[in-house]
């Protein structure tokens, strides 16, 4: 209990729900304000840093990709990018994330 207690008081005393987000709303707007990342995307979906984006087609190899860029991400359902960032991500942390997670989704073929 006194662990559990510990991580409760660290997410209130250090804002982390609003800071998941912030993070969450800048890295959803960014990836969405690449026009070449939005083409590939039927929609986007989240609350706070559970980021998903379905896109048009399946993307898998996009996690193999992803690594070799030192990104973590994971692919669902075939056609869906899933993010799952810490929740103490601060914003540098988040910009990268989000424009190589553009990249990515932009290099696609229809």
């Amino acid at each position: 209990c006194r662990a559990a207690l510990a991580v409760l008081d660290t997410i209130t005393n250090d804002n982390l729900c609003g800071n998941a987000s912030a993070m969450g709303a800048l890295i959803r707007e960014t990836i969405l304000a690449d026009e070449a990342a939005a083409a590939n995307i039927v929609e986007a979906r989240g609350k706070g840093l559970m980021i998903g984006f379905e896109l048009f087609r399946d993307c898998g190899e996009l996690v193999q990709q992803a690594l070799e860029a030192g990104l973590l991400i994971n692919v669902t359902a075939g056609n869906t990018v899933r993010l799952l960032p810490p929740l103490i991500i601060e914003e540098a942390q988040a910009l990268e994330l989000a424009r190589g997670v553009a990249t990515l989704i932009g290099k696609l073929k229809p």
